[in-house]
């Protein structure tokens, strides 16, 4: 009976708890984000990639391109001539991830300006024989060839671009609940855009936007591939060297009423979030994908079967320019090489993705293992219940791993593992202190048992003789006076604790017991 009624008190803790915590992560709190980021990165490392595509490469514009040719930026002659030989080699596409916004300042007559404004001179005006302006140069390279520009971003609160920059919409087509006007509204949406120069943009059939999303913590786990601006939908510059590289003309855009559900690429269906960004799945840390550094290009060192059919991105990993990342592989992961990891999925269709359903599943799943963990500590022996914590722990950590492995699916254990565990370390500790409480009203009355049993042995001794009945009495207090006056002895007081001389003080009239079978003749 009392083993049953302590059972009940910590069923309904159990039940009381699992109700609270799901009630918590139901509102998404910012601590169910981190600690889903930190699984789904552990996860990420943990499981077998596919060997990286090859087509996708990267020329690098690194320490030893500096060394060699000049801080950055280059003249744009140097950049024209950099394109021309990599367009020379026949990729399918070549995308830049960078901006060129102004104009060169080490063109001839953005030099022969400064010169007329700074010392007033004006007998400059004169064009140097043969002159070219290095833009219009970099221009003529752009409309020669499958060149992609990049462009980006910003998101200034009512900020927006007042000087229309050139850039290309993405062909997109929407399907779903919702039209055109409402799905751009459930992308991520750009106020203001940092673009190239009208010459260069106006140079190019296919731009993409460069920027980044970075998680609360500041790692790059996920790319929006569309973004929105002034009533359009614009692509990645990977979603756009894919669409120069092949020639697609049409981007189904699949909507929900939640959000943004799927891309449809050439018949690949990309998994995206509700605001219309993919999981990048990384292959490893930087460097996974095939860099040629730029000093080859300029050097003729490479040979037309390096390059010819690929989809090119020109880059930089050179370390004074910050083009970085935090990655779950790497904590300096190389900018341009994210877009090549978005080509590498698109082409391998080997793709990652959280529904938005699975929070559903996650949070269902706590629920159902409160409930069960409450019913489990309350009525099943501490053994048990450590056990299957345990085994639960690597089921649901290798289930998540496999989920993720298999099918690409991430389902976070977190909701379900933070339950338990929050359920098993309070219903214990409720299990334990039940239990001391239960003990102590055990022990509390064994001591009245032993008390009452020692005052009966003192009356059966009296009933033999009044004065030795009296004696016990004295006896006790005898005993006790004589414990307490050593107990202030330093040699005595760990030995004779209070609870030590109680303990004396009810047994001490037991030294007279044995006098009760003895005739009165013997003891007198």
């Amino acid at each position: 009976m009392v083993a049953t009624a302590g059972r009940i008190p910590v069923l309904l803790c159990g039940l009381a708890i699992t109700v609270v915590l799901t009630t918590y992560f139901f509102f998404q709190p910012g601590l169910l984000d981190r600690a889903n980021n930190r699984i789904y990165d552990a996860l990420l490392v943990s499981i077998p990639h596919k060997m990286p595509s090859e087509l996708p490469i990267i020329v690098d514009i690194d320490d030893e391109s500096l060394k060699q040719f000049g801080q950055w930026p280059w003249p744009r002659y140097q950049t024209a001539e950099l394109l021309q030989k990599i367009n020379a080699l026949s990729p399918k596409s070549i995308a830049l991830d960078m901006i060129f916004s102004e104009a060169d300042r080490t063109s001839p007559e953005y030099l022969r300006a400064q010169i007329a404004r700074e010392f007033n001179i004006h007998n400059h005006s004169q064009k140097i024989p043969g002159e070219v302006s290095h833009d219009a140069l970099l221009a003529q390279t752009l409309s020669s060839g499958p060149f992609v520009l990049g462009f980006s971003f910003t998101f200034q609160p009512g900020s927006s671009s007042k000087d229309k920059c050139r850039t290309h919409p993405a062909p997109v087509y929407i399907q779903g609940p919702v039209h055109a006007a409402t799905a751009s509204h459930f992308l991520l949406e750009g106020s203001g855009t940092v673009c190239n120069l009208d010459r260069l943009s106006n140079a190019v059939t296919h731009s993409g936007f460069v920027n980044a999303h970075t998680d609360r913590d500041g790692a790059l786990r996920r790319v929006p591939l569309l973004m929105a601006h002034d009533n359009n939908i614009y692509p990645n510059l990977a979603i756009a060297a894919i669409l120069k590289a092949s020639g697609t003309k049409q981007l189904v855009l699949r909507t929900t009423a939640a959000g943004v559900e799927s891309l449809i690429l050439d018949n690949r269906i990309i998994p995206l979030d509700e605001k219309g960004s993919m999981l990048i799945r990384f292959r490893g840390p930087g460097n996974t994908f095939q860099h040629i550094s730029a000093t080859k290009f300029m050097n003729d060192q490479v040979s037309p079967e390096e390059i010819q059919g690929r989809i090119v991105f020109i880059g930089t990993s050179a370390s004074g320019l910050r083009d970085f990342h935090a990655t779950p592989f790497d904590h300096l992961y190389p900018g341009v090489e994210a877009h090549a990891a978005i080509v590498d999925n698109v082409i391998q269709g080997d793709f990652l993705s959280r529904p938005q359903w699975m929070r559903g599943i996650e949070l269902v799943a706590g629920v159902l293992v409160g409930i069960l963990s409450a019913i489990l500590l309350a009525y099943g022996r501490a053994l048990w219940s450590i056990s299957i914590f345990v085994i639960s722990v690597i089921l649901f950590w290798g289930g998540a791993e496999k989920m993720l492995s298999l099918q690409g699916l991430f389902l976070s254990p977190f909701i379900p593992l933070t339950i338990f565990a929050i359920n098993f370390a309070f219903l214990s500790a409720g299990k334990f202190l039940w239990a001391e409480r239960v003990g102590k009203k055990r022990a509390q009355e064994l001591a009245m048992v032993q008390a009452v049993t020692l005052e009966t042995l003192a009356m059966v001794i009296e009933t033999r003789h009044t004065e030795t009945g009296g004696h016990v009495k004295r006896t006790q207090h005898y005993v006790k006076h004589l414990a307490q006056w050593l107990q202030k002895n330093k040699t005595y007081r760990a030995l004779l604790t209070d609870e030590t001389i109680e303990l004396l003080f009810r047994s001490s009239p037991l030294h007279d017991v044995g006098n009760t079978d003895l005739p009165d003749v013997m003891q007198w």
